[in-house]
């Protein structure tokens, strides 16, 4: 049963990568049959981890939604570089084993982005540590919680990280 509930999973996280990289082909006017150039590529890939940190719902994103979406990434979103570097670093590592004539093929570009999803939560955990360390700095010592002015002092001051809503944050 644990295998089948494994497998059950799998095939769930593996067919909304495909239906995300769908949504960028479509969005970005890309068709699955042709390969793409190596700038489109680079920015099929970019367009789909827009996608995927802002967790937007992919059947109804217009392309004007999206080019909004992607040209204010780097502000809702501040680490948007790191993530970019680390995507490069997979692609790289798919397209050493790849022929080139195959490089930017539809089933490359899932198998990168399958991949992207497999070792991104390793990833990105130095970024919740990142988090932990600045909390644990605001902290009210030893009570295990931080003053809303302190929280809210440090996103007024550029920590991207903290500014979820009162109602959010008693809840």
């Amino acid at each position: 049963q644990v295998a089948v509930f494994a497998a059950t999973l799998e095939t769930l996280v593996h067919g909304e990568s495909r239906d995300r990289l769908q949504a960028v082909y479509r969005v970005l006017g890309f068709l699955r049959s042709e390969s793409l150039s190596e700038i489109e590529a680079v920015e099929a890939i970019r367009a789909y981890m827009v996608m995927y940190v802002k967790s937007t719902d992919l059947s109804s994103v217009t392309p004007r939604e999206f080019r909004l979406m992607s040209s204010d990434i780097n502000v809702t979103y501040p680490t948007f570089p790191d993530t970019e570097a680390f995507v490069h670093q997979v692609r790289q590592r798919i397209l050493d084993d790849t022929p080139d004539s195959e490089r930017n093929t539809w089933d490359t570009m899932l198998n990168v982005v399958e991949e992207v999803g497999e070792r991104y939560g390793r990833w990105q955990d130095k970024e919740c540590h990142d988090l932990k360390r600045q909390l644990l700095k605001m902290e009210n010592l030893g009570t295990g919680r931080v003053r809303i002015q302190d929280f809210y002092a440090d996103a007024l001051n550029g920590v991207w990280q903290f500014g979820e809503s009162v109602p959010y944050l008693r809840q």
